[in-house]
């Protein structure tokens, strides 16, 4: 299937769409930390504030327990680096680290554009997809959060060796395949499901494949490729392993643990279709529309799949179109909670990468339409992400901010209400703060989080 082409956009390279990025996403040099980890990962954590012999082997070889949970629990040397080049290069002035983040979130955008273009030839395509990846507001946790700068980080490395891999499949050269190979484990230990990315990497072999004499060198290279990447997620493996942060799904019987990810499938869809609202947290159980989102996730995951097979047994199903179905496919599973049991059931963040394909999708069949109609579409599409990303880029702000839209838009979820009454009272506003949590007691009428915050209060 070839997709029509749109007039004069081709002179300009879709890396470009990294300045779209960066523009979104430049307030947050304003901001400082927010208590949603940032305290105990970045600002009290004192080995990432020197940049030293000692404290790189801490972070690169030191696998013992106690130091594994004082990293977070995971091995990601190359998050850990980023964070000491930025007090060695800033000190203590937070808006540095929410620069570098955007220029990391920036370069993101132009390594997905172009590592799209690289593979599919449609510079159209590579530039409508990197357009609604940079402006789409499920990314507003990953971009604007300090926290989860191993995302970024992650999309970057991941983004970038994809594009160097396209390169190597075009022109089989040693150089591009080793540079590949070593961006893919700066992804993965940047944040660990990124491995993945192998999977992703065959499937694009797959569905676009390199004609002419060096067919089988590029194989080999793919190859390689996945050995490289197995073995640097090896460590990342132990290191959680032995933390408990990923474990095998737990015993909640094989009926529970389907449902729960056909919900999360389903949430997840609703998110990608701008029906927010976005949170730090989704309390599902509290969502009146749970059986929507399980009956969603269910069609959705079906219809999916179903579009995977017969791509795979059908050359004629191999387009742009497909494979981004299969990269939400293969980049979804690690959040699907039928591989592993993950900390959190669902969370904005966890997107930042499965997104790319979905996006992608839609881009391909928005471009099958014709032109004028096509460009209406995509600017509707634009605006609409627009209007819901720029506002809530200024609630990570500030913790109050932060938390007030938590209680705003999930007042049932008593955690919320919590946090909330903890900011005021670590400002020393006891009567705000107990006002607070009556407020959430109204919302979810004797629940012990609350009652335990406002004996804390009294005491």
């Amino acid at each position: 299937m070839q997709l029509p082409r749109i007039t004069g956009i081709e002179r300009w390279h879709p890396a470009w769409v990294g300045i779209v990025g960066v523009l979104i996403y430049a307030p947050t040099v304003r901001f400082g930390f927010v208590d949603y980890d940032d305290p105990w990962v970045i600002r009290d954590n004192m080995l990432l504030h020197t940049l030293s012999l000692e404290s790189l082997r801490s972070v690169f070889l030191d696998f013992s327990f106690e130091q594994r949970l004082r990293l977070g629990a995971e091995y990601l040397p190359v998050r850990d680096l980023s964070v000491m080049l930025d007090y060695a290069i800033f000190g203590d002035w937070i808006g540095g680290q929410h620069l570098t983040q955007v220029l990391l979130y920036g370069a993101a955008c132009a390594f997905a554009a172009a590592f799209i273009d690289i593979w599919t030839g449609n510079r159209p395509l590579a530039w409508i997809t990197g357009v609604f990846w940079a402006v789409h507001p499920v990314h507003v946790e990953s971009a604007a959060w300090l926290s989860e700068r191993k995302g970024v980080l992650g999309a970057v490395f991941l983004f970038a060796s994809l594009w160097l891999l396209g390169r190597f499949r075009a022109q089989p050269r040693m150089s591009s395949l080793v540079a590949a190979s070593l961006l893919l484990v700066m992804a993965i230990w940047s944040r660990a499901p990124t491995v993945v990315a192998v999977g992703v990497a065959a499937a694009l072999y797959l569905w676009f494949p390199v004609s002419g004499g060096d067919s089988r060198r590029a194989f080999r290279g793919l190859v390689v490729y996945a050995l490289i990447g197995a073995v640097a997620f090896l460590p990342v493996f132990i290191a959680s392993a032995s933390t408990g942060l990923v474990s095998p799904p737990p015993t909640r019987g094989l009926l529970d643990t389907f449902f729960l990810s056909v919900q999360v499938h389903g949430k997840y869809l609703a998110l990608m279709a701008l029906a927010g609202p976005y949170g730090i947290d989704y309390p599902l159980r509290h969502d009146p529309r749970l059986l929507l989102y399980a009956t969603l996730g269910l069609m959705g995951a079906m219809a999916a799949v179903a579009v995977c097979a017969i791509a795979l047994l059908r050359r004629a199903w191999r387009s742009s179109f497909t494979f981004g179905v299969a990269w939400w496919v293969i980049l979804g599973l690690p959040i699907s909670h039928l591989m592993v049991s993950i900390q959190n059931p669902i969370a904005d963040r966890y997107l930042l990468l499965p997104s790319l394909g979905l996006l992608m999708t839609l881009a391909s069949a928005l471009l099958e339409l014709r032109p004028k109609l096509s460009i209406a579409l995509v600017v509707s599409w634009t605006i609409a992400s627009l209007l819901w990303t720029v506002p809530q880029v200024h609630i990570w702000s500030s913790p109050r901010a932060l938390r007030e839209h938590m209680t705003r838009f999930f007042p049932h979820d008593a955690e919320s209400w919590s946090n909330l009454a903890r900011v005021e009272l670590a400002e020393r506003r006891p009567v705000e703060a107990w006002s607070i949590t009556e407020k959430g007691l109204r919302h979810a009428p004797g629940d012990r989080r609350l009652l335990h915050r406002q004996a804390i209060i009294l005491d």
